[in-house]
């Protein structure tokens, strides 16, 4: 048996991700870059985490709780702050669309369902313009049947 389906899963998140956001000219990471970049419109898939719950009713079997942190960030120039906050709000939606019920809330079969459980958005001021930040936490669930 697997030891966890969290990394499956933020794997097949990514790769839902890629195809939603990237054609809209979003770069899609699979976790934080260790360089800097000039990409103004990112999507960071972070870090997931789980907690397991083992049962035995007949057949032991695991209860899984996923939890995978999505960074969404806007930078635009200029003294405006509302259109880096609305191209994050956009690539954000992107996001909820992906996995809430437009394309693959099962994450290619790995989960069993996924919502959002928390958001949080802020603003950074720079000299130049405005970066807007999004966090999404999504939050799955699997099951796995034991021998």
């Amino acid at each position: 048996m697997t030891l966890t389906r969290a990394w499956a899963a933020r794997d097949a998140l990514h790769a839902l991700l890629v195809t939603a956001a990237a054609p809209l000219g979003a770069q899609v990471w699979d976790g934080r870059p260790n360089f800097e970049h000039d990409y103004h419109d990112n999507v960071y898939v972070d870090t997931a985490e789980t907690s397991q719950e083992w049962t035995s009713l007949g057949r032991l079997r695991r209860e899984e709780t996923i939890t995978i942190g999505i960074v969404v960030e806007a930078f635009r120039g200029g003294g405006d702050q509302a259109p880096a906050k609305a191209r994050a709000r956009e690539l954000a939606q992107i996001v909820g669309d992906a996995v809430i019920d437009k394309t693959d809330t099962k994450l290619a079969g790995t989960v069993r369902w996924t919502r959002p459980d928390t958001i949080a958005e802020e603003l950074e001021i720079f000299a130049d313009g405005y970066l807007a930040r999004i966090t999404v936490r999504l939050v799955s669930e699997a099951h796995t049947e034991a021998c």
